[in-house]
């Protein structure tokens, strides 16, 4: 089968490239630009490099390709913003105009919002979140359109060799006995490894068109994740977060309930001019400076022992509907996904 991944040269994209260049399928990597070509080129695959806002390489990438993956995701200084917005849209609409097989698009689990994420604000959604919605919705209704099959996935967390979150457990895992986790155990991770991410590819021709959730099969829990990661005979232990002390009612009190709104204003990046959306990046980047200190020296204990500490942890269970009858995941990471695939 031919299998398109536009945005091959990304974390994901690449991981899929070996992943189905292995499982003796041919691939075909798009890129944007030469450099993002030469690494795919060093290891035999033969990018095709294209513009996919452009319908004449549009066009060309995409001939032949039997299953089309939108792995790509273009986004602005500090997130989403209505620049990124367009051309995301764009790369949706050409690809499904133009090209010949069935469509996957790659969304999130961020596109639930609050049903995950209990930080999220009630009122305004944050901008990722609802970028990813609206881009589902003209995903949706450009297939209908044009009359073409295809797929939307929410992706969980993403893992597999090439995943920056993969790195991050496994250095914490190696450097480390016991783990100290910041979370509940039993608590089902949301995770979704490569190996099933093909899977559900392969099986994309014969889905009906909507809006699929892919976790691993079946969903592991974070006491899973962490036991296949860390080394043999290593402790785990999992403790629920620290409550904190009360505080007299003040501005950080007042700031600590606005957060999640706060935080949730990003949105409006979405529909404001580009001179206010500079200003609305430079407050980000002070918020993100000020959130990313505070996360570091939230991972010391008291008794000075590391703790792992991730948003993922606190997220609820990913909502379905799901892709029915997927192998189970551990098996295909055992016969499918050995290491030196990727050193």
């Amino acid at each position: 089968m031919r299998i398109a991944i536009v945005g091959a040269n990304g974390h994901v994209g690449l991981e899929l490239c070996f992943l189905f260049e292995r499982a003796d399928h041919e691939v075909i990597p798009i890129v944007r630009n030469e450099l993002g070509a030469a690494f795919l080129r060093r290891h035999g695959f033969a990018p095709r490099v294209a513009d996919v806002n452009d319908s004449e390489d549009v066009t060309r990438a995409l001939k032949g390709a039997d299953i089309i993956v939108l792995a790509a995701n273009a986004t602005d200084v500090g997130g989403s913003s209505r620049k990124s917005l367009n051309i995301n849209q764009k790369m949706i609409e050409n690809a499904i105009r133009f090209g010949e097989g069935t469509v996957v698009y790659f969304s999130s689990i961020r596109a639930f919002s609050r049903k995950v994420d209990p930080t999220c604000g009630r009122i305004i959604t944050p901008a990722y979140d609802a970028e990813k919605r609206k881009l589902e919705k003209v995903f949706l209704r450009t297939l209908s359109k044009y009359h073409k099959n295809g797929v939307v996935f929410r992706l969980g967390h993403v893992f597999g060799p090439f995943q920056p979150r993969t790195k991050g457990i496994r250095t914490f895992c190696s450097t480390h006995n016991p783990i100290e986790v910041q979370g509940n155990g039993d608590t089902p991770s949301n995770v979704i490894h490569t190996v099933t991410i093909v899977e559900a590819i392969l099986r994309a021709p014969t889905l009906s068109k909507g809006v699929y959730s892919l976790v691993n099969q079946p969903n592991w829990t974070w006491n899973e994740v962490f036991t296949h990661y860390a080394p043999a005979r290593t402790t785990i232990r999992f403790s629920p977060p620290s409550a904190a002390p009360a505080k007299s009612f003040g501005w950080g009190k007042l700031l600590a309930i606005l957060k999640p709104y706060l935080r949730s204003l990003g949105m409006v990046r979405l529909w404001v001019p580009t001179w206010l959306d500079q200003r609305i990046q430079h407050h980000y980047h002070l918020y993100r400076t000020r959130s990313d200190i505070q996360e570091i020296r939230s991972r010391q204990r008291d008794r000075g022992t590391e703790l792992f500490v991730s948003p993922m942890l606190t997220y609820n269970p990913i909502p379905g509907p799901f892709v029915s009858g997927l192998s189970p995941t551990t098996q295909r990471l055992k016969d499918e996904l050995p290491e030196e695939l990727f050193e």
